[in-house]
């Protein structure tokens, strides 16, 4: 069983990286693509030209997801208290100990 997996493992090692190869054709010539000429390059100098062309950019903010959805408005006055609040002074503690 393990010399099969081996073996396969092998064969499928081999296989893909010989798709990588350049195989020969009919009359013994390696098959490669056409080579085109590079294209050509443009010299000059920028001398006495604006260095913007054209329009300032665009400028149009674009919608916000959160733009889709409604906002939620809440109440602007509190519901009145339910509980009431004072200042007191604490309780007296017990005293522990020989003191």
């Amino acid at each position: 069983m393990a010399l099969v997996l081996i073996g396969m493992l092998l064969f499928t090692t081999a296989a893909s990286g010989a798709s990588g190869l350049k195989v020969p054709t009919a009359d013994g010539r390696r098959a490669t693509a056409p080579a085109e000429p590079a294209p050509a390059q443009h010299w000059g100098s920028a001398a006495g030209q604006d260095h913007l062309d054209g329009a300032n950019g665009n400028r149009t903010v674009p919608t916000s997801l959160r733009s889709r959805y409604p906002q939620h408005r809440l109440k602007q006055q509190p519901a009145a208290g339910r509980n009431v609040a004072r200042v007191v002074a604490p309780p007296a503690r017990q005293a522990r100990g020989f003191d």
